[in-house]
Formats: structure tokens, C-alpha cells, sequence
């Protein structure tokens, strides 16, 4: 007898879930409807409805879905299209909604490149045997290399109201496989606060993700068997085969009602839990449920006036944390058909502190102070913005306060804390032990210095985010944070977004502390690449505030086109080997040498941000390699920092920065275009704490060039920091070696870490530029310790200056020693690798 192989447990709990679903069509209940008119559509789909749309009103919820293609009136800055098939309104009955949501068009991933095929139009499919009508849609798809597949999707709503059954399938109908294949259904919920507990290997079962919004909740659950392992799936398709997707999306007014009726449809009998928390009923409190095993979050929601979550549960342990603010409550919640089922959180007692910073004449210091809780006790989370109101990204970390002129009271749960004071690297930081006792008050006064004088060093952080794109934080604290970092000079550059950060600096009267331009981080996922563009104007009236296109295959449109729509902006090409966000990894330049790129690529930016965030290892240091590589081909495009910060706290603005040589003293004045002026000639260095000075035959500096008789160079240089900030040694780096090192000797407390003067020999037309590391890390000033322990982790400082071009041969410009430019391939002769981002 032939033995057969017996299947994986999981795959059977899932085929035997999808047994105990209806099928298509059995509900025998309200069917989609295709109104003539506006006064045949249900009143909450009006404002959005279009000849040719498809409604639906079952149960519990309403649904409206495009039959006919828009253009986006919201989500303008995501790739999806807004196409027949797209789902745009999923409310609960009687919610009035505009278009909320884009949920249903398929995606095709061939590698990082994602493809959006677009649907037909929809066509109703009914049966003779009485059974609801289902609504149908196909797309055809042809790849790049050739790939041709078919994909059909059916949308049928689930009976008794429950929600609505999306399944859709691609099948490849090419003579060729399609390999790095990986297909889901884009889901655009038109909110970031959410959460899934699915983990592959320990809770198969739970493939739902839960999204909140302002008055109502949506569920996406998976009822396909989950893949085998953690890669792109299919992965390979066959010609003739095919592979199919299958969801279920829902809406309830309450999340807890949701997260029931999810749990229903996974074949899942949960059990009632209460969680109380002993705290005022007034305050706002984020409950937070993980499955104590995985740590996956089962469950989590902002919830004001109700300090008692009842909430459907699983057999199980969990852990429950209850983020009172600014306390962090923990506790344990085991469930089970016999049990209590129920956990109580006691609210701590707390103590307030009256925090202020002055200098040592007495003056305001518009820094920040962090609290971090020594153990036992928690580090403190101070109460961010409600993401159920705002439905935009939140601080899941929030721990330090911006002390204004008459100080900032704050009150902490008892217990010990090391209170940090800072304002950038160019003042002294200051640290406290403090001890918070129940009801006490106490003045927390800190003295910070400043110690390195920049009069004509202009720090600029050109890489920010805030809630307008993938951010935490809003522009006013995003300001507040920046301000508190010591940056002079700051540039808005949201996904795909022009924002205007001026009127709130102004309002907030932080204009006398920070100068702010407006600009756009253009991503693409279909070109492969993240880029800046500013300064740009903010121009309502406009789609995106009159953001560039960013809907192309190919960066060299991209580039084009913002040039256009942009005049005189700066192109900024950002975190270039991030892994699969990075430009270079996606168009594979040559790692040794950049002797070669993609002949998809284009190498028409003005600027390379090789210090992105404030590490320098991984993606950065190759970046940096990158950039020196450029260099010694005559591809001159200066580098920059920025932070790339999307937080506040441990993710702070400023770290990176890029220090920008203005051609007077600040007190002069200045505007963008000396800054823009600066940047195009390389007139800067990027760090994250130390300051360079570098000069050759006197004057020539940074993105100068210079000539030198007999090729000898006469080179003085300098590195500067804060006490904070470690300095442990110099480099002089030419033609992308580091020639020389300087081991650094200075004292503890010294703010002169170097300063040297160097003839060094040249044979050839060469670059010098310096190179400052320290070994010492930045935290807790910058809030990423390095959590595996290891040096390489940490957030060590670093600076790198834009380069003193050298003409030895005297003919008048800058020969490099590798006169060959980059290679622009078709084929790409060796598998590069990609550098992972951290």
C-alpha cells in the first residue's frame, strides 16, 4: 500500500476553519447593487458615490465599492490606485463616511518592485439556485522580463452582516516562471494604529490585523493557510499554476465586539475577560494585551472614561499592560474556562518635579530633559497624541519634556529616576539621580553650558517626518523636539507630501531658535528609491501640496520631474543601502568600486545622505564606501547627514546633522539659498556630535579645490566636541584610504579633542577629507543603546567632511585616479548583495 505523507497540523486547522465558512453566495441575504442614480445610493456612501459604483448595506455594515477609476481624494501620497475593485468606504450601519479606506487592489511584488494591475470593471455574478450574487473582477499583467498572469478576484458577503469574503487568485499564463513572486491584496486602511498577533511558528491561527479609526475599527483576517516559512510567497510560479489568497474584512463600532466576531470567523470560542485598572475614570489610559508566550499583540486601544476593558480572549496566558500616563502598569492574565479570567492594575502614586535649564548666566537653555527609570522602577510614558483621533502614527516611546522659559512642571510615578539634561553637541549635558515620592514636589533646576562656538557653522537637519507621512510625532512637538537639539536649520520632508512647518514655529514663537524650509522625501516603491527634493513650496491648491510625481519605474524621470515641478530644488539621494528601501542595493552599484550600476539606474542627484540616523555601521559605513568609491571616478555628488527621525524620543532629530560652512557669520544673516549654495559645493561635513575643521595650503576647505607646488600639501585640521561627546581618533582620509590616523590624547573635559598640521606627499591629483570616531557612546543623550551589547551596535560618534580636491599636475581641475566612469549594465555580471539597514 503507498504510504501518504501526513500534513502539517497547522494546515489542517486552517482547511478545516475553511470548511466551516459559508460559500460564496449561500448567505441568501442583501446582494451588492450597482445604483443609477445618487438618490438610489444609501445615504452615508452619497458624498463619495460615482456612476458605476457598487454598494452594499448588510447587517451591521455599509460598503461602497469603486466600479470606475479616480483620482485619489485621500491616500494621494500611496502608489495604490484608486480603481474599479477598490473598496473605499467600510463603516459600521448608519456611520456617515467620505472615502476612508482603499482596500482590495492586488499587488504584485517581482523582488522589491511592486506592480499594481488594474481590475475591469466589475461584473455581477448571480446564481438560478437563489444564492447572494457575488461580484467578480480580473486583470491582466504583463512583468518587465515578460511575465504574463491573469488575476481574478471575488468579493461575496458573508452572511448575518458578518463582513464581506475577498479571494483572489493569480495564475501565471506565460511559458516562463515568475520567480520572486509574492501576491497579496493592498490594504489601505487610512490609519497606522494597529496591531496583529500572528507569529508563524506559535500562533498560526491568529492571522488577523485589528485597525482603529476615530469612531469605529476594521479587521482584515487571512483564511489561507499561513506560509510554511518567512519569505516571499508564492515565491515561484509555474506556468499553468496558480496560487490564491483569501480574506475576510470586517467593522464594528467597538473593538472589542470586533475582535469576537474575528475570533468567530477563525473557528475560535474565546472567553470574557475584565481588566481593571484602579486609576480616576477621567484618564486616558492605552490597554495593551500580548500573548505571554510570542509577545504578539492580541488586543490594544486608547480608551478615555473607562478603566475596565471587557474583552474576548482565548484560552491562554498573556501579559496586560495598562499605560496609564505617564505610568507604565504591567501585570498577568491567565485564561481559562474555569478561571477568574479577570487581572487588576493598580494605578501607582506619583509626585510632581518643577524642571527648568539655564546657563551659568542665568539664561534659558531651550533644551530637553529624558527620565529614565532605574530599576525597579519604569522608565516614564508621557501621554502622546491619541491615534484613535488622529489616526496617524503615535510615540510608543515618550519619555523627556522641553522645559520653556518659566519652567515645566511634571508629575512622575513614584520611584528613582536618572534625570538627563542636553541641547545638542555643541553644550555640556548634565545628569540627576532624583528619587519621586508620593505627593512631594520638588524643584529639578539643570546647568548646561555652551562650550563649542559656531559663528559661522550652520546645523542642518535636511531628513524629518511627522504624522503628515509615516511620523509620530505632530509638526508642534516635531518643532519642540528639533529646537531642544540644538538645530538652526531644519527641512519638512514627508512621504510624498509637501508640509509647511512656518506657521506653527511661528505660533509657537520658536522662530527666534529655528529656521525651517519646506521640501518632500519622493519614494517610489516601483523605481526602487527614497530622495529629497527642497526647498519646495507648499501649495494647497495642489494634489500632494504640490509634491513631484513619484508614480515611475525609473529614478531618471523621477529626478526629471521633480526638477520641473521643483525649480532650483536639491536632490538628495537618501539612505542609499538600507536594505531593500536603499537606491544602491535596489540598482545593485558595484560594492567594490562602483564600477557598475543597473542600466535602470540614474546617478543624476545633487547630494548623498550617507549618515542616516545616528549609527555609523552597517548600511552607513557602506554607504560612506559608496560615496568614496563615486569620488575616485569623478562622480562628485556631496554627502550629507540627517536623522531621518520619525520620533522624538530614540529617534531623536539632529543625530545625524550636517554642518554647513556659510561664507559670513551667522549674525549676519543668512537664507536657503546659502544654504543651497553650501550643500551643491560641498561646503559641509556630517556628524552626530564632533566638528571638523580641515584647511589645505591655508584656505582651501571643504569642496574646495586647490594647487599644490611639487605636490606637497601643507594640512591643518582640527576636531572639536562637547565633554559628552568622545573623540578617540582622527583620520585623514585620500583618494578613499585612510592614510594617516591620529589617535586622539585629549583629557576628559577638553573640548579640543585635535588639532594637527601634516605635509603630506602627493604623486597624483587627489581628495583629502577627515574622518572623526569615538568609542564611547552617545546615550542617553541619544536614546539607542546598542541592545545586542556588542560596540559595532551602538551610537558611537562620527564625522565625515565633504573633501579638499587637490590638483597636483596643475592643469587646472580635478583628475581622479579612477578616470572611468561608472558602467551603467544591463546585466549585472556579479549577485550583489544587500546591505541590511542596521
Amino acid at each position: 500500500m503507498r504510504k501518504t505523507r501526513r500534513p502539517a497540523l497547522r494546515s489542517i486547522l486552517i482547511l478545516s476553519l475553511l470548511a466551516t465558512l459559508p460559500a460564496y453566495g449561500s448567505g441568501g441575504g442583501p446582494d451588492f447593487s450597482s445604483p443609477g442614480s445618487i438618490e438610489e445610493a444609501p445615504p452615508a456612501l452619497r458624498a463619495a458615490w460615482r456612476k458605476g459604483d457598487w454598494t452594499a448595506v448588510i447587517g451591521t455594515m455599509q460598503v461602497l465599492i469603486a466600479g470606475i477609476q479616480r483620482s485619489p481624494e485621500f491616500q494621494a501620497a500611496s502608489e495604490a490606485p484608486l480603481a474599479p475593485g477598490s473598496i473605499l468606504i467600510c463603516v459600521p450601519a448608519g456611520t456617515e463616511a467620505g472615502p476612508e479606506v482603499n482596500i482590495g487592489p492586488p499587488l504584485i511584488r517581482l523582488g522589491p518592485v511592486p506592480y499594481y494591475p488594474l481590475y475591469s470593471l466589475g461584473a455581477l455574478k448571480t446564481s438560478s439556485r437563489g444564492e447572494s450574487a457575488v461580484l467578480e473582477f480580473s486583470a491582466s499583467f504583463e512583468g518587465p522580463g515578460g511575465e504574463k498572469a491573469v488575476v481574478k478576484s471575488v468579493y461575496a458577503l458573508l452572511p448575518d452582516g458578518e463582513g464581506i469574503r475577498l479571494t483572489s487568485t493569480i495564475a501565471n499564463t506565460g511559458g516562463e516562471d515568475i520567480k520572486d513572486l509574492q501576491y497579496s491584496l493592498h490594504v489601505g486602511p487610512g490609519t497606522r494604529y494597529s496591531f496583529s498577533p500572528f507569529n508563524r511558528e506559535k500562533l498560526p491561527r491568529l492571522g488577523y490585523r485589528l485597525y482603529h479609526k476615530r469612531d469605529h475599527s476594521l479587521a482584515w483576517v487571512s483564511l489561507h493557510p499561513p506560509a510554511e516559512k518567512e519569505a516571499p510567497v508564492p515565491g515561484l510560479l509555474s506556468p499553468g499554476r496558480s496560487y490564491t489568497v483569501d480574506h475576510a474584512l470586517l467593522t464594528d463600532r467597538e473593538g472589542e465586539d470586533l475582535l469576537r466576531r474575528v475570533f468567530t470567523i477563525l473557528g475560535i470560542k474565546p472567553i470574557l475577560t475584565k481588566i481593571t485598572v484602579k486609576a480616576p475614570k477621567s484618564r486616558l489610559i492605552e490597554f495593551v494585551v500580548r500573548d505571554f508566550l510570542s509577545s504578539g499583540v492580541v488586543y490594544r486601544d486608547f480608551l478615555k472614561d473607562a478603566p475596565l476593558l471587557a474583552l474576548p480572549l482565548p484560552e491562554g496566558s498573556y501579559s496586560v499592560t495598562a499605560n496609564s500616563f505617564p505610568a507604565v502598569i504591567e501585570g498577568r492574565l491567565n485564561v481559562s474556562a474555569s478561571g477568574d479570567n479577570s487581572c487588576v492594575l493598580d494605578d501607582p502614586p506619583r509626585g510632581t518635579v518643577m524642571v527648568a535649564i539655564r546657563d551659568g548666566g542665568g539664561r534659558h537653555v531651550p533644551g530637553k530633559v529624558s527620565f529614565i527609570g532605574l530599576d525597579p522602577t519604569r522608565s516614564p510614558y508621557f501621554e502622546p497624541e491619541n491615534p484613535r483621533r488622529t489616526e496617524t502614527g503615535w510615540e510608543t516611546f515618550k519619555n523627556s519634556c522641553y522645559p520653556p522659559e518659566e519652567g515645566r512642571e511634571v508629575v512622575l510615578p513614584v520611584g528613582v529616576y536618572l534625570a538627563c539634561a542636553s541641547h545638542g553637541p555643541e553644550y555640556t549635558a548634565a545628569r540627576k539621580v532624583i528619587e519621586i515620592l508620593e505627593d512631594s514636589r520638588m524643584d529639578l533646576d539643570f546647568r548646561l553650558d555652551r562650550v563649542l562656538e559656531t559663528p559661522a557653522l550652520l546645523s542642518l537637519d535636511p531628513h524629518l517626518h511627522t504624522t503628515f507621512s509615516d511620523g509620530t510625532p505632530g509638526v508642534p512637538e516635531r518643532l519642540r523636539s528639533l529646537v531642544a537639539e540644538g538645530v538652526e536649520a531644519a527641512v519638512a520632508s514627508d512621504h510624498n507630501i509637501i508640509v509647511d512647518y512656518e506657521p506653527v514655529l511661528k505660533a509657537l514663537e520658536l522662530d527666534r531658535h529655528l529656521a525651517v524650509a519646506s521640501g518632500v522625501e519622493v519614494t517610489s516603491g516601483r523605481a526602487g528609491i527614497h530622495f529629497n527634493a527642497y526647498p519646495a513650496s507648499c501649495r494647497a491648491e495642489e494634489e500632494n501640496n504640490g509634491a513631484p510625481p513619484f508614480r515611475d519605474y525609473a529614478a531618471g524621470p523621477l529626478f526629471r520631474a521633480s526638477r520641473e515641478k521643483l525649480a532650483g530644488a536639491l536632490i538628495q539621494l537618501n539612505h542609499p543601502r538600507a536594505g531593500n528601501l536603499g537606491y544602491f542595493n535596489n540598482l545593485s552599484l558595484d560594492l567594490e568600486s562602483a564600477a557598475w550600476i543597473s542600466d535602470r539606474a540614474s546617478l543624476d542627484f545633487d547630494l548623498i545622505e550617507v549618515m542616516n540616523g545616528p549609527f555609523y555601521h552597517a548600511s552607513n559605513a557602506v554607504a560612506v564606501e559608496d560615496w568614496l568609491h563615486l569620488l575616485n571616478r569623478g562622480r562628485f555628488a556631496p554627502l550629507v547627514g540627517s536623522s531621518d527621525s520619525h520620533a522624538t524620543d530614540g529617534n531623536e532629530p539632529g543625530y545625524s546633522r550636517t554642518y554647513i560652512l556659510l561664507e559670513t557669520p551667522k549674525t549676519a544673516g543668512w537664507t536657503w539659498a546659502d544654504v543651497a549654495r553650501g550643500l551643491r559645493a560641498g561646503r559641509s561635513f556630517a556628524s552626530n556630535g564632533p566638528l571638523l575643521e580641515l584647511r589645505v595650503n591655508g584656505d582651501a576647505t571643504f569642496g574646495d579645490l586647490t594647487r599644490v607646488a611639487d605636490g606637497l600639501a601643507d594640512i591643518a585640521f582640527s576636531v572639536r566636541a562637547a565633554p559628552w561627546v568622545d573623540v578617540s581618533e582622527a583620520r585623514l582620509i585620500v583618494n578613499g584610504d585612510r592614510k594617516i590616523v591620529f589617535p586622539v590624547r585629549a583629557s576628559a573635559g577638553q573640548v579640543v579633542k585635535i588639532s594637527e598640521r601634516v605635509r603630506l606627499e602627493l604623486k597624483a591629483d587627489s581628495t583629502l577629507a577627515l574622518e572623526a570616531v569615538g568609542r564611547r557612546t552617545l546615550y542617553p543623550v541619544v536614546q539607542r543603546p546598542a541592545l545586542s551589547g556588542q560596540i559595532k551596535d551602538a551610537a558611537l560618534p562620527y564625522a565625515l567632511s565633504n573633501p579638499v580636491f587637490v590638483d597636483v599636475d596643475g592643469n587646472g581641475v580635478f583628475d581622479p585616479p579612477r578616470p572611468e566612469p561608472v558602467e551603467f549594465k544591463k546585466e549585472i555580471p556579479i549577485k550583489q548583495k544587500v546591505i541590511s539597514r542596521y
